[in-house]
Order: C-alpha cells, then structure tokens, then sequence
C-alpha cells in the first residue's frame, strides 16, 4: 500500500511539477494614457508589482511606502505612494530631490530629480547614468532625500529595486527607440 501512494505521489510529481508556478516578470511594457484614459502608442517600461519602502517625513518616522517606477526613451520616473495608497508628492520637494543609489558596496553620484504633478523625474543630463545601474541586473538600493531652500523638516524615502529581467525587456522595448541600436534597412 505504501509503495503505491509513494508512486503515484513521484507520478504526480513528473507530471505536473512540484506546485511552483512560473516565474512571474518583474518588469513589464506598457502604454502611456492621455487625458481620456485611452491607450497612446509611447510605450513605457514600469515595474509590474510596486516595490515596498519606508519614507520620513514631519509627520511619520519609518513608514511604509510603495514605489512604481516607469521607464521611457527619454526619462525615468518614481511615482511614490505614501502609506501605499497615495501618490503625496504633489505639492513637496519645489526644489528638488537628490537620488542616491547603491549597488553592493559602490554608492553612485547623486542624481536630482524634480517634481512633475505626481512623480519625480530624474533630470536629462542623468537619464544615462541611471539605465546603466539598472542594466546591470544587480539589486539597487535607493535613498531619496528632499531639498529645499526653506528651513524644516524635509522628507526621505528608502526602497530597493529588483532589476532583474529588466535589461531583456529594456533591449526588446526601448533600446531601438533610445538609439542605441540602428534597424536593419
């Protein structure tokens, strides 16, 4: 009797796996929307689930915060949801943010980033630097600091990036719209 349950349970197991499902994306193609909802034909990359981080502000110390982050041809931006639901950063930050990033044990230049309505966009000049850490495949830790010319307490936000998966969707999506790959005539 025993030696039949342990076939049909090693059966089982040939046949339909061991219960693990495939291995979700991290990263995924999407389509910007206009002003009506409607699908655009510019196509973004942005991570499918939100990345979990806590943030500070004048109000809270160390609470929790989701982070989406959408990529396009010419800028990459973090839409940041305090408490997990609300995107907060519409009226904060007029001067500025500074986005530290970390790979392993190397801490890169800060980068600024300013606030556009409800995301923070890393400025043109650092569009580069930015792909080149996330195409490297490595998980990236990221502090985000607010700056400002008036005095109080500015906000910080602490997440890390899973990248991987990222530069196959980056080399399939953007790269031919980005320039760094020419078609074939």
């Amino acid at each position: 009797m025993i030696n039949r349950i342990t076939l049909l349970l090693f059966i089982g197991l040939v046949f339909f796996g061991c219960g693990s499902s495939p291995e979700q994306p991290i990263w995924i193609e999407s389509e910007y929307v206009d002003g009506f909802g409607e699908k655009t034909s510019k196509v973004h990359i942005k991570n499918k689930n939100y990345f979990k981080g806590r943030f500070q502000d004048s109000a809270t110390d160390g609470s929790t915060m989701n982070v989406r982050i959408l990529i396009d041809e010419k800028d990459i931006a973090f839409k940041i949801y305090k408490y997990g639901y609300d995107v907060s950063l519409r009226n904060g930050g007029e001067d500025g943010y500074a986005i530290i990033m970390k790979v392993g044990d190397i801490e890169f230049e800060p980068v600024i980033a300013k606030n556009y309505h409800d995301r923070l966009s890393i400025l043109p000049e650092y569009y580069e630097m930015v792909l080149s850490i996330m195409l490297q495949e490595e998980p990236i830790s990221v502090l985000i600091k607010e700056f400002g010319s008036y005095s109080g307490y500015l906000s910080q936000y602490t997440f890390r990036i899973n990248t991987k998966g990222f530069k196959e969707l980056y080399d399939h999506s953007l790269k031919w719209m980005h320039g760094d790959l020419k078609l074939n005539d």
